[in-house]
């Protein structure tokens, strides 16, 4: 986690939680709210724009997570809650599937021991290509000791 990006979205989520009022803010416990403003950026600078909805601002992608957490778990019903509990497992085991099958490609178990007979064979064929003896014809053999009189290299 990138802990700068984490401490401007929590200023974020503070700036959102003061303009939403009290009522919601009574359903957030007080040591989530005291987590947020003690790991805020203090220093960042992020202002609402009262002249546009909420929901057409734009927010960091984590300043998102936080409050759709906040809202999973502290101000949506009962039913919407569990709902986006299935939901998000779904999404959850949609995303570990995917990654299960991408290490599977990459490292998949069944052509491991397919990969070692290869290069088990890969080189048994090059010792055996080493074993060969290349045989000179007497030409070459000739020229070679001409070469060899006559200090020719």
């Amino acid at each position: 986690m990138d802990k700068e990006k984490y401490s401007k979205a929590f200023k974020e989520v503070y700036m959102i939680l003061k303009s939403v009022g009290k009522e919601v803010q009574e359903k957030i416990p007080t040591s989530l709210l005291y987590f947020i403003e003690e790991n805020m950026d203090k220093d960042y600078f992020f202002m609402l724009d009262d002249s546009i909805p909420l929901e057409e601002q734009s927010f960091m992608d984590e300043t998102l997570g936080i409050i759709s957490l906040i809202w999973r778990d502290y101000l949506c019903i009962a039913e919407e809650r569990e709902k986006i509990k299935k939901e998000d497992e779904k999404n959850f085991k949609e995303i570990q599937n995917q990654i299960e099958k991408e290490r599977r490609e990459k490292y998949n178990p069944d052509d491991i021991f397919k990969n070692k007979a290869t290069i088990q064979q890969d080189q048994q064929v090059q010792n055996d290509v080493a074993l060969i003896q290349v045989k000179e014809n007497s030409f070459t053999k000739f020229l070679k000791k001409l070469k060899y009189i006559l200090h020719i290299n």
